[in-house]
């Protein structure tokens, strides 16, 4: 037991300080826990055989549809619809500070729910970068509120997080839990808008004093140049918007008749994702594609998949679990406070589908445990806090360590103690209201 867990919080620990790449970590630690496994096996103890590995330790169902999601989001980059996007909206505020703000933390928002928070931070931030320098505007507040609407989408929907879909895939996108896309989006999207609202509001007030211009403000002419720019200068051929948006219209729609007609879910994110290369006329380009698909994304589930699996193997995430079911007295209330807190503050230090990985093996020893029927109300505590507990500081996801990248780059002040500042009130808050609204569905729904 004791080999497991020290390889685990190694690796957690490198992969925290992101001083060594975190895949590089996943994958020796990998290497190193099957290693360990296998000399246990040649002293005469079986830790997890060779078969298990590839069977029951690593989650394929899961890898298919992230790399479909990486496929579809690198397509739409391509084809140039989610530029088309953000410049139309940038059309419409014409100039306007406010109105940018809101449209394209809007447009994060949406791209976020349903294509990936990562991908859409950094389209949108990227242009949003470039625009509000041009009006010469300080671009902090601007990009800050954006990573803030991200992650508030990332609880959005089954594939607004690659934690979501972790978590869902491992309990087999389970309608009874609400796992199933159709019901996923009915639980989530509320509180992910609700929660995309409030700290909009909140986070602009906190940097307030930032909506200043840098030098001498933009006079009226210049905003006309800026936005002369036609959405159709960005797209390749025009028709592809139009078949995007009833590709995406599709795609949702067979997310949620998959739950229905018991379709794996991941082999309809696979047909997606083929379905678009062909409507769009990418297949010519396919190996350029693959190229740009963050493949280290994909070998640093796979390795953190075997990292957790081995400690799980020798029972002591289930020791774990059923020490809080059993601290906790079956008080479900106080199991809620545990795993929202504790895990939403870890997230915001450690990456935070590691963590996912780690909990779903003590969810069922708390509620095994506890004595709750149904683990529904603990599944979603760990979905929604987890998720929202990445803005808690800069090291908790990669859209915060990607917006001090780019302040780094373009000399704009804000410390790490300056993150610490915005984020700790607004993770305070919203882990308030993951516990608030997870008491509330619970006793709507009978949890």
């Amino acid at each position: 037991m004791i080999p497991f867990t020290v390889i685990m919080i190694i690796a957690y620990i490198l992969i925290a300080s992101d001083k060594i790449n975190k895949t590089l970590v996943a994958i020796g630690g990998a290497a190193v826990t099957m290693t360990v496994a296998y000399i246990y096996f040649f002293a005469g103890t079986e830790i997890f055989t060779e078969k298990e590995v590839l069977t029951e330790l690593v989650d394929w169902g899961a890898i298919i549809i992230i790399l479909s999601l990486l496929v579809i989001v690198e397509v739409s980059k391509s084809s140039g619809i989610l530029n088309y996007l953000t410049v139309t909206i940038i059309k419409l505020t014409k100039g306007d500070t406010e109105k940018i703000l809101f449209y394209t933390n809007a447009l994060v928002f949406i791209l976020s729910a349903f294509l990936g928070d990562e991908s859409a931070f950094l389209i949108v931030g990227g242009i949003t970068l470039v625009l509000v320098k041009n009006m010469k505007l300080d671009p902090m507040p601007f990009l800050l509120t954006e990573v803030v609407s991200s992650n508030a989408a990332s609880c959005a929907s089954i594939t607004s997080s690659l934690t979501n879909i972790i978590i869902a895939s491992n309990f087999s996108f389970a309608p009874e839990y609400y796992l199933s896309y159709d019901r996923f989006l009915l639980i989530a999207f509320p509180f992910s808008l609700l929660i995309f609202g409030i700290n909009l509001v909140i986070g602009k007030h906190l940097v307030r004093d930032r909506f200043v211009c840098v030098g001498e403000c933009i006079t009226e002419s210049e905003i006309e140049i800026i936005l002369a720019l036609e959405a159709a200068d960005v797209v390749k051929n025009t028709a592809l918007v139009k078949r995007f948006f009833l590709f995406f219209a599709a795609l949702i729609i067979g997310f949620i008749l998959a739950g229905f007609l018991g379709i794996p879910f991941f082999l309809i994110a696979l047909i997606g994702s083929i379905t678009l290369i062909l409507i769009t006329g990418e297949y010519s380009n396919i190996d350029k594609i693959i190229k740009r698909i963050d493949w280290s994304t994909i070998i640093f589930f796979f390795g953190v998949f075997i990292i957790v699996g081995g400690v799980a193997s020798v029972g002591l995430l289930n020791l774990i679990g059923e020490a809080i079911g059993r601290l906790s007295g079956g008080n479900k209330i106080l199991i809620w406070l545990t795993l929202i807190v504790t895990s939403g503050v870890i997230a915001a230090f450690v990456d935070s589908v590691s963590i996912a990985l780690m909990l779903l093996y003590i969810i069922p020893s708390v509620v095994a445990s506890a004595g709750i029927t149904t683990p529904a109300s603990v599944i979603w505590s760990v979905i929604l806090a987890v998720n929202l507990g990445d803005i808690l500081s800069p090291l908790g996801g990669v859209n915060s360590v990607l917006i001090f990248l780019m302040f780094k780059r373009e000399k704009i002040k804000f410390s790490f103690l300056d993150f610490m500042r915005v984020g700790g009130i607004l993770s305070a808050l919203n882990f308030t209201l993951v516990f608030l609204y997870i008491l509330f569905i619970s006793s709507i729904l009978g949890w």
